[in-house]
């Protein structure tokens, strides 16, 4: 009991030392109407060392921890926003220097940042969630994930992945969705609408603001391609940036199992492998939310499973999903590099 004690008060010690020695850069990150950006990510860069420090904005906040005194330029990339730079940040030992930013979207038309969150404003309907001819609960609608105090938890990774994750914070001009390729394999998890149609042997679920608009959850009892060949049944499946979606009800749950990725999507910046594993388990308690729980595994890149819970809420009924041409006016790169 006692060398335990020893080892709470040098535990205790080093983090005080580290803090007095080291200070933060911490902040607001909001966008021209003032509401906060959902996500994005930002470093600071010692004007000196050329020492990189990334950290993620989650519900319009970030913090920047373990500086060592000095100067900084602090950088952030967010979707559908202008870079932004700000140089000559001051940090102090043990103190924090607050820098509260306010960014500029750089879409050609109407900002679907900006249209979302006028979405998420309006009130959500009260009743009983519909349900299907069969009695199964009817998840069709347009959705929008709720942002606020629910941040994506970080990946915990293998040590090759998070070296990869870290550069591709450093240079995100790379991002596949500047490039015209889809945002990453969750669609799901987006802070952008989605429409979930569903039929008693499939749900297609559209979006918006990604290239792979498309996705297909089916209902009817198929199994996934083999893991060793590839095939259903006479049919080869090549792996694919959102995978091979199955899903069965568990009571008034939906449990979404895919498999069959392609390695080629970045997942919160991170790389993954052609074993990504992805369980969402969907529930639609009322009327106007969704419940969505989404696990991720892939024992090629990460340390431990991804957990995150997301709650979304119906769009009004005259609002719908429209097209999205990335390669019309594609600006990113440049405002990326």
């Amino acid at each position: 009991m006692k060398a335990l004690c020893v080892i709470c008060f040098l535990t205790l010690s080093v983090g005080s030392a580290l803090a007095q020695t080291t200070g933060t850069i911490v902040g607001r990150v909001l966008d021209t109407d003032g509401d906060p950006v959902p996500s994005g990510t930002i470093q600071a860069r010692n004007s000196v060392t050329a020492a990189m420090y990334p950290s993620a904005i989650a519900a319009g906040n970030y913090s920047l921890t373990g500086l060592p005194p000095g100067t900084y330029d602090v950088s952030i990339a967010a979707m559908s926003f202008v870079r932004f730079e700000k140089k000559g940040v001051m940090v102090t030992a043990g103190g924090a220097t607050r820098v509260d930013i306010i960014l500029q979207p750089v879409s050609l038309g109407d900002d679907i940042t900006e249209l979302s969150n006028e979405m998420r404003a309006d009130p959500v309907p009260t009743g009983p969630a519909p349900r299907m001819p069969d009695g199964k609960p009817d998840l069709s609608g347009l959705w929008l994930n709720v942002t606020d105090g629910n941040p994506a938890p970080p990946l915990q990774l293998q040590p090759w992945a998070e070296t990869i994750r870290i550069e591709r914070v450093k240079n995100p001009s790379k991002m596949p969705q500047t490039l015209c390729l889809p945002n990453g394999p969750i669609q799901i998890a987006s802070i952008f609408p989605y429409k979930l149609v569903q039929s008693k042997s499939e749900i297609v679920m559209l979006t918006e603001i990604d290239v792979a608009m498309v996705r297909q959850i089916f209902l009817d009892g198929r199994p996934h391609p083999d893991p060793k060949t590839g095939q259903i049944g006479t049919r080869a499946w090549n792996p694919s940036w959102l995978g091979h979606s199955v899903g069965k009800w568990e009571g008034d749950t939906l449990v979404v199992d895919t498999v069959g990725f392609n390695d080629r999507g970045w997942l919160m910046m991170a790389p993954y492998t052609q074993q990504l594993h992805v369980v969402e388990r969907i529930r639609r308690p009322d009327l106007g939310h969704l419940d969505i729980n989404v696990t991720a595994e892939d024992p090629g890149a990460f340390l431990a499973p991804w957990k995150r819970h997301l709650v979304a809420t119906i769009a009004a009924k005259d609002e719908e999903i429209e097209e999205y041409i990335c390669s019309e006016g594609n600006i990113d790169p440049e405002h990326l590099k």
